[in-house]
């Protein structure tokens, strides 16, 4: 069985607004490794050497991360976020609650939204030479529901808080 590509369209594109704040070499370095990540371990998927769609994703995380914290990205949190969507996505995949179609429409919204705060950080930084406040992540997580599992919005700051990767997010 040919499996299709899944949960590795576009990261390049969501994290790469960092430009002004790293130098571009760094983060076109950092994007490659994480690019070439993706592409090796979904063709250790077609090939059958993983067997599962969480497998892939555990495969380029630890790999994808690397990339980052080696040209010391400023906004890990979106790439743990981004890493958590694949992972959910996955899991949903191979438990039969989702198409890959649905999740890889899911991780291209996912990845528009994280470009637009990417880009809203990285102004707010050129203009305060601070940074922005971050927005809530689970907010950039509302209504993809390939992913989450939920029409449901989530909870609004000040009510929960959100796991995401290693950080916690309690608004």
């Amino acid at each position: 069985m040919k499996r299709i590509s899944v949960l590795f369209p576009l990261i390049g594109l969501a994290l790469s607004g960092c430009v002004g704040y790293l130098s571009q070499s760094a983060t076109e370095a950092a994007e490659q490794r994480a690019r070439a990540a993706y592409i090796q371990c979904n063709d250790e998927l077609r090939d059958g050497i993983l067997k599962n769609y969480r497998q892939t994703v555990a495969c380029a995380r630890p790999k994808v991360l690397a990339a980052y914290e080696e040209n010391a990205y400023p906004n890990m949190d979106l790439v743990e976020l981004d890493l958590w969507a694949r992972e959910r996505g996955a899991e949903r995949i191979d438990s039969g609650n989702a198409t890959p179609q649905a999740v890889n429409r899911d991780i291209a919204e996912l990845e528009r939204r994280i470009a637009v705060e990417q880009q809203r950080r990285l102004d707010a930084r050129r203009a305060t030479t601070g940074g922005a406040t971050a927005i809530p992540l689970a907010r950039l997580l509302d209504g993809l529901t390939a992913i989450t599992g939920t029409s449901e919005k989530l909870p609004a700051p000040g009510q929960d808080c959100f796991k995401v990767g290693t950080f916690t997010h309690c608004q």
